[in-house]
């Protein structure tokens, strides 16, 4: 079997299932759970009280993980590394990350080409023409016909594999979360029982085995990290709208563009 899905990042992979329906709320979440699978970024949590009369409070907070100073990243991830990149101890709180991500897209037609811009597979896989300029519409090149039927037979194999995981069989689980990253999350039809069943000792191994440390990504397991997580993105969509920041034209204005306006970093 191919392993053109180990080459495909989450939202390339987005958009041949979907084309430009995609959802912009899922090319930046997807894009942000696969940086933190791939220990580009990492989270952890920290409890505060504003007030001793005050109920504690957990926030998350995102920093640089163990990979990111050799990770070869893509053009459209910056939009969660640039912050990292200029300030390399920085910890900011996820919330505002997310936030900045949708502002620093510019509006979903750009990130939409920026996500075709680079990248192995979908490099001539889509018609640039006057249809996507206008109307936002995409078509598959022949190439990319090919691609996309490699892709779902792809698709179909891993599911079929990660399904039939015996559940004693930790070895095979590891396997596909290091072969996949954050595409595992986008398998069709995957048996969640076996996934939440042994989340946690796949996240200890896998952690073990990539040298990091335990408690990287701030959660006990990657399905849990999932749902967590994926209601900050839905409820950033609703503020900035599926074009992002209001429209296609950019922002204005910073808000969350930098540490300085969200007021989401600590040291």
């Amino acid at each position: 079997m191919s392993d053109i899905l180990q080459k495909i990042r989450p939202a390339e992979l987005l958009i041949f299932k979907n084309g430009t329906s995609v959802e912009f709320k899922d090319l930046l979440k997807y894009t942000f759970l696969d940086l933190l699978l791939r220990q580009v970024l990492k989270t952890s949590n920290v409890q505060k009280q504003a007030h001793k009369r005050d109920r504690v409070r957990t926030y998350t907070y995102v920093q640089r993980g163990h990979n990111f100073n050799s990770y070869e990243a893509k053009g459209f991830e910056l939009v969660f590394l640039s912050a990292f990149e200029k300030s390399p101890q920085i910890k900011i709180l996820f919330k505002h990350l997310v936030a900045m991500s949708f502002e620093n897209t510019e509006g979903k037609k750009k990130y939409l080409r920026s996500i075709l811009g680079n990248g192995d597979v979908v490099k001539g896989a889509f018609k640039d023409n006057i249809l996507f300029a206008i109307f936002s519409t995409l078509s598959l090149t022949p190439q990319g016909v090919e691609k996309k039927d490699e892709l779902d037979a792809s698709i179909k194999d891993y599911t079929t594999r990660f399904n039939a995981i015996d559940r004693s069989d930790k070895e095979k689980g590891i396997e596909l979360f290091a072969e996949l990253h954050g595409n595992i999350f986008l398998l069709d039809d995957v048996d969640q029982s076996i996934l939440k069943a042994y989340d946690k000792e796949f996240v200890l191994e896998f952690q073990k085995r990539s040298n990091s440390a335990s408690g990287a990504y701030g959660c006990d397991g990657y399905w849990m990290l999932f749902d967590d997580y994926s209601s900050s993105f839905d409820g950033a969509s609703s503020v900035f709208g599926d074009s992002g920041c209001g429209g296609d034209s950019g922002c204005s204005g910073g808000g969350c563009s930098g540490c300085g306006g969200c007021g989401g970093c600590g040291g």
